[in-house]
């Protein structure tokens, strides 16, 4: 840009999300260190606010001619200001300033609008991929933190590995963990302090005048942008540093046993997000602090710290739910011990049971129940009283119907005890545990052992959700369903490598919705987004199961086919076009039709990477568009 105006000076300015601000990121030029680098607002006067809040060009001739220009360089003359646009959001601004009158005419418009549409792509892709890196940072964090509460029964080793962990997703100058004790609230544990023991054992009294008491008293999460709201508190040592502040509390069963506080010295440092993945981690103490003290308790006794022990492990190794929840049935089944040990997860707004695993003697006998069987007999009771329900052999129980007692009967089974399976007030399920009407009662102790692992186990199950669904968006492009850009290209560059190492075919498609802006202008983004979503799914259903389909950007797609040759390929591309042609796309404004133009290229060994074939193939594609649209053309 410089090289094409000359001595002006040029900067980039970006939208922070979720915000009314606008920050310069870059400047250069001859006079770029005059120019300010302060942050401007949205709504504020100037042609950089203007262009964001009208979306186009502005072209000044002579800045001093505008009433409400706003100068930040003195010796600026004329302005170009070229918004950078995603779809209809404007991101950003492109400013270019120079000393001379009349700098810009519209060959000049039309050059930077160019340049903006490219800057915008290329600054939205980092966006992408900064927050996909983040998503996955975060989940792996949360992951060893949860193996730390599933692996140590140490409360302060414990404790201190799992605020370290948090540190690498919400950056805090300090950290504390609090307890309840009476009639207040006493620092056990934490870090980031410059000397423990001037804070080790601080009492905040509950209720009082300290943001901790909202915390404990609201049972709920709270930010203090600036701490200056409660300097009764915040002007003592060693608390006088600080100057944002975030508090959440822990919980155990639905019960609030404390809070974790995380400070900063920056003012309006924390928001949303952090309260988000800060309760998260808050979980994680909680049921740690809750472990520690259930083990101190009955550390005495071996089987229990062999149960735990057992449990913890398993845990740690597992990786997906479905594995969580295996784990956690077989331990119990085998550690207990029990004739019949089952977990099931409940969707409780839908009356239906989600997961069912069982492990034990009789798994070949049993003939699992529906969710309404379920809420007939003690697990019903034991949800809805969100309480343990145990019921001892050779007797009726009244908390279950007569059905349920006769189902109990035949299938010949005496004790039972049930635990709700409860994360954060909401229930998840229950595990349940049967013995044989020929042996002993479940004694007191067995039924505190199964607390101590539902407790453990919700936790458990939650963050494995957590992590499917955070790695989900990691790699799924979330308005079709299909592979994101990045995960693609992770995809097709093991496939383009597996080619290279053994001479083996393969071909990349990229694909294209004609006149795609017509649908948007004329009906709507909304609609716009239907037909993404179904073209993707058409799409799908005309390809190989191992074929690798992505959204490459905006209405363009691209498939990368392996094993297979230029020929086949066009065949696939051929196969999908009609298929899209002949599918009636159903919208809220009714059935439309599109069509696609294709560009076929295949790998040989000149082409270094997947970047370069998948070009090949665009240029096919713009070969199609040329031709009328609607067809494939391949590159030789």
């Amino acid at each position: 840009v410089l090289a094409e105006f000359g001595k002006s000076n040029c900067s980039i300015l970006i939208t922070e999300p979720g915000t009314n601000a606008i920050r310069r990121i870059a400047v250069q030029g001859p006079y770029a260190d005059e120019v300010s680098k302060g942050v401007l607002t949205l709504d504020g006067d100037g042609l950089v606010p203007r262009a964001l809040r009208t979306g186009k060009i502005i072209n000044i001739s002579d800045v001093r001619e505008e009433l409400d220009y706003v100068p930040n360089w003195k010796d600026a003359r004329s302005e170009l200001a070229i918004p950078l646009k995603k779809g209809d959001e404007v991101i950003g601004v492109i400013d270019v300033q120079s000393t001379e009158l009349n700098a810009f005419d519209h060959d000049d418009e039309r050059l930077m609008g160019i340049f903006a549409e490219r800057a915008a792509l290329a600054i939205e892709n980092v966006r992408l991929f900064e927050a996909e890196r983040y998503l996955r940072i975060e989940a792996e964090t949360l992951r060893e933190a949860s193996a730390v509460v599933a692996g140590s029964l140490n409360q302060d080793e414990a404790i201190n590995k799992i605020l370290v962990q948090l540190e690498r997703v919400v950056p805090y100058d300090s950290a504390s963990v609090q307890l309840l004790e009476g009639g207040h609230l006493e620092i056990v544990g934490g870090r980031g302090w410059p000397d423990p023991n001037k804070v080790l054992g601080i009492q905040f009294p509950i209720p009082g005048d300290n943001p901790n008491s909202v915390v404990i008293n609201q049972s709920e999460a709270l930010i203090l942008d600036q701490t200056s709201e409660y300097q009764s508190v915040f002007n003592l040592e060693p608390h006088s540093r600080i100057r944002s502040w975030l508090g959440v509390p822990l919980r155990v069963r639905d019960k609030v046993i404390g809070m974790l506080a995380i400070d900063h010295s920056e003012p309006n440092f924390f928001d949303s997000e952090h309260i988000r993945i800060a309760t998260a981690f808050a979980d994680q103490v909680a049921i740690t602090i809750d472990n520690a003290r259930l083990f101190g308790n009955t550390q005495s006794t071996l089987a229990e710290t062999q149960v735990l022990y057992h449990i913890a492990q398993a845990l740690i190794h597992s990786e997906t739910l479905w594995e969580v929840l295996q784990n956690l049935v077989d331990n119990i089944s085998q550690f207990l011990p029990a004739h019949l040990a089952a977990l099931n997860i409940l969707d409780m707004e839908k009356s239906n049971i989600t997961e069912t695993v069982i492990a034990g003697a009789a798994i070949d006998d049993i003939e699992l129940a529906d969710f309404d069987e379920l809420m007939d007999g003690l697990t019903g009771w034991s949800i809805r009283e969100l309480e343990p329900a145990f019921s001892p052999k050779g007797s009726p129980d009244p908390r279950e119907s007569e059905i349920a007692q006769k189902r109990r009967s035949d299938a010949g089974f005496g004790s039972v005890v049930i635990v709700p399976l409860i994360y954060r007030g909401n229930v998840l399920g229950s595990i349940s545990v049967v013995n044989r009407d020929d042996q002993p009662d479940f004694s007191n102790r067995d039924i505190g052992i199964l607390e101590t692992i539902a407790n453990q186990a919700a936790i458990a199950i939650e963050n494995a959700r957590l992590f499917e669904e955070i790695q989900w968006l990691a790699t799924t492009d979330e308005l079709t369903g299909i592979h994101n850009r990045r995960h693609f290209f992770e995809l097709g560059r093991l496939e383009i490598e597996r080619a290279r190492r053994y001479g083996h075919s393969l071909s990349a498609i990229m694909l294209d919705i004609d006149n795609f802006k017509k649908v948007n202008d004329t009906y709507g983004h909304s609609v716009g987004d239907q037909v993404l979503r179904e073209l993707a799914q058409v799409s799908l259903s005309g390809i190989r199961e191992f074929d690798i389909l992505g959204r490459y950007g905006g209405e363009e797609f691209a498939v990368v086919l392996p094993e297979t040759q230029l020929s086949e390929a066009c065949i696939t591309a051929e196969r999908l076009r009609q298929l899209i042609k002949e599918n009636t796309f159903k919208t809220t404004v009714g059935d439309l039709s599109v069509t696609i133009s294709l560009g076929v290229a295949e790998f040989s060994d000149d082409i270094p990477d997947l970047a370069t074939l998948l070009d090949l193939a665009d240029s096919a594609l713009y070969v199609a568009k040329q031709a009328g649209r609607d067809c494939v053309k391949f590159s030789v």
